[in-house]
This record gives C-alpha cells, structure tokens and sequence, in this order.
C-alpha cells in the first residue's frame, strides 16, 4: 500500500545534500587545525631564529670592531713613545762621530762630548703593555721588543757609571769605551725603527678589520715627514 506525505503549501523540504556538505567542511577544517597551529609557531620560532642570529652577528662584529680599535691605540701608542728613543739616539750618534770623526774645523776645537750627553730617555710604559700582548705582535717584533727592553737599562746604566766623564778625540788612541757605547746606540735606533715599521703595517691591518677608523690629519705641513721613517 503506498503512503502519500503531504505538506502545507510554501513549505520547503531540508536540502541534505547542503548539510553534508557542511558538515564535512567544518570537519576537514577541524582536522587541519593543529597543523596550521604548528605552522604557525614553526613560523614564530623562524622568525625568532633569523632575530636572533642578526643580533649574534651584530654583537661579533661589534666585538671585533672593539678589538681592533684597542690593538690600534696600543699600536699606535707604541709607535709613538719609541719615536723620542730614535730621534735622541740619532743625536748621540752623531755627537759622538763628531768625537770619532771631526771635520777639519772641528779638530781645530777640540771637539768632545760628556757620557750624560748620550742618555737615552727610559723604556715608556708603553713597551710593558705591549710585552703583555705579545700576541698580537709578529715573531720578529718580539725579538725586537725583548733585545730594547734589556739594552735600554743596561745603556743607562753604563752612562750611570761613567758619571761625568768626557771623551775628547784623540787620533791616536780612541775611546774603545765610546765606541762601545756608539755600537749600542746604533744597536737602539736600529730596534726602534724594525719596530716602528712594523707597527705601521700592524696599523694599517687593524684600520681595515671591519671598517677604517679616520685618521687626524694635522694643519703643520711637516708633521707627517717628522713622525715617519
């Protein structure tokens, strides 16, 4: 027996297909949902990474920038401080050829030199700060350092023990004590200039290490000619 339905005119019968079609949407959204919420924090987590490495790089090159501008000043420091040593050494030297090695008109006066005359300045502070790093220096300039720590004090003390004494010329027989004292001088302003010129490389390295720190520039034309070697 067939049974009829009837409905109410207007009336509208419920879409099934409609519904299921939603409700399977809402479930494949439901089911993707720990992993966008895994995305998601992938994604903040990459981007704390990227954060923090930029801030790890920032902090090495600025360490490397403060490394480098303290090896610049105790380069240039050094630099600096063996520049009196040089410069009175080759005034020594050339008091005491005028003794050695007299023109003509010099023989004439007599020409002599007192033992004080030759001393040199002391060893600055500046040559025990850099022994204390020495290993930002070259094997060379290491031997350098150590052979004008031990000749500074022990001309000085030479010079000590000579007091007032004066060496005059004397052709016939010279100062074998001058002579030695001329060969350490020599021997001083030698170190001071392997030094200094070493230094000038070690400088210009340290200038380049990241970025180039501006040099001072000086209004007395001959400032650069009297400070070089």
């Amino acid at each position: 027996m067939r049974t009829f339905q009837y409905r109410r005119k207007g009336s509208k019968v419920p879409d099934g297909t409609a519904a299921n079609a939603a409700h399977t949407l809402y479930d494949t959204l439901k089911d993707f949902q720990p992993t966008v919420a895994a995305l998601v924090a992938f994604s903040a987590a990459g981007l704390a990474f990227v954060a923090a490495m930029a801030k790890v790089r920032f902090d090495s090159r600025e360490a490397e920038r403060k490394r480098a501008a303290e090896e610049l000043a105790l380069f240039q420091r050094l630099r600096a401080a063996l520049m009196p040593i040089k410069q009175k050494a080759e005034k020594a030297q050339a008091d005491i050829k005028r003794v050695q090695d007299p023109s003509e008109d010099e023989v004439d006066h007599g020409p002599m030199v007192r033992a004080d005359r030759l001393k040199l300045p002391p060893a600055p502070p500046e040559i025990a700060e850099a022994w204390s790093r020495l290993d930002l220096f070259s094997e060379a300039t290491i031997y350098d350092l150590a052979e004008l720590r031990d000749r500074l004090p022990t001309l000085s003390e030479k010079i000590q023990r000579l007091g007032d004494t004066v060496f005059a010329y004397d052709e016939d027989s010279p100062s074998s004590t001058l002579e030695e004292m001329r060969a350490d001088i020599a021997r001083i302003s030698l170190l001071c200039w392997h030094i200094r010129k070493d230094l000038k490389v070690s400088i210009e390295a340290a200038r380049t290490r990241g970025f180039r720190y501006p040099r001072a520039h000086s209004h007395r034309s001959d400032s650069r000619e009297a400070w070089e070697d």
